[in-house]
């Protein structure tokens, strides 16, 4: 998938998926990649927050369940900015050819 170039949709804000993925939050490391993203706490939760890692450690410790763009819903190589994080709000340019960009992020992310 982070060979393909994706899209980022600009007609719909939220795919509406089911599928989460899960990540323990083991320290402030681990918070720190999932800043910006959008999760919850349990499948049972109504609505999603938004992570804000320097105010959320809280969460170490814990597990949660984090939107993802390896998850979404819209369809063969495209994606929705729910999916993607606030990175999307931040950087509209983001929108054609995303998978360079995500790849670069997950790469941080693992390193």
């Amino acid at each position: 998938m982070l060979a393909e170039t994706l899209e980022m949709s600009m007609e719909q804000s939220d795919c509406g998926t089911t599928h989460l993925v899960e990540y323990e939050i083991k320290n402030k490391k681990t918070l720190g990649k999932l800043n910006g993203k959008y999760f919850k706490m349990s499948y049972n939760d109504p609505d999603y927050s938004l992570l804000r890692s320097k105010k959320r450690s809280d969460l170490i410790g814990k597990k949660i369940l984090v939107r993802s763009a390896a998850t979404c819903a819209l369809g063969e190589n495209c994606v929705c900015p729910k999916c993607v994080g606030y990175t999307a709000i931040l950087n509209m340019d983001i929108a054609r050819g995303i998978s360079g960009f995500e790849s670069q992020e997950i790469t941080k992310q693992l390193w």
